[in-house]
C-alpha cells in the first residue's frame, strides 16, 4: 500500500477493498470501532438531504462513468443505480412505492437519529463489510497473481 493511501478516499473497488483491510490492521475491535463511531458521528450530525462533499462527488462520478460502460449500461440494476445518478431526489416516498415496500426508509430520514442507531450499531455493520470484503478476497485471489493497491 502506498504511504497516504489512508488519508485519501480510493479510487476504484479495489483501491477500497484494499483500504478496509488496512483500516483493519492487527486490531481490528480498535480500529473498526474507531471507523464505526466516526461513520456514526458523521451520519448524526448532518441531516438527510443535498450536501455537496468534493471526495464523495469524486467518488459518484467515477462511479457513474464506470457504471456507463458498454458492458455494464444494460443490466437491470445497472440502470436503476444511473437512473438515481441522474434525477433529483424526491423529499417523500410515492405512495405506490410505499405501498409495495419499495421505500427505503434511508433515503428520506436520518436513520442514525429516528431509529436510536448507536456507534455500536454502526460498528457492527461496519464490521460486516469488512468480514464480507475479506471473504470475498479469499475466494477470488491467487495469491501469487494477486497484487495489493
Amino acid at each position: 500500500m502506498v504511504y497516504t493511501s489512508l488519508t485519501t478516499a480510493p479510487d476504484n473497488l479495489k483501491e477500497a477493498i484494499d483500504w478496509l483491510m488496512a483500516v483493519k490492521g492487527t486490531d481490528p475491535v480498535h480500529n473498526l470501532m474507531a471507523l464505526g463511531v466516526a461513520v456514526h458521528q458523521v451520519l448524526s450530525e448532518h441531516p438527510v438531504g443535498f450536501k455537496m462533499y468534493p471526495s464523495i462527488e469524486n467518488i459518484k462520478l467515477f462511479t457513474k462513468r464506470f457504471l456507463e460502460q458498454e458492458a455494464l449500461k444494460d443490466q437491470s440494476f445497472v440502470k436503476k443505480l444511473l437512473e438515481r445518478f441522474n434525477k433529483r431526489m424526491k423529499k417523500e416516498p410515492s405512495p405506490i412505492a410505499t405501498f409495495f415496500g419499495l421505500a427505503h426508509q434511508s433515503d428520506y430520514e436520518n436513520v442514525v437519529q429516528t431509529k436510536g442507531r448507536g456507534p455500536y450499531d454502526i460498528t457492527r455493520d461496519v464490521r460486516r463489510i469488512v468480514d464480507g470484503c475479506e471473504d470475498f478476497l479469499n475466494s477470488v485471489k491467487s495469491t501469487d497473481k494477486y497484487r495489493s493497491t
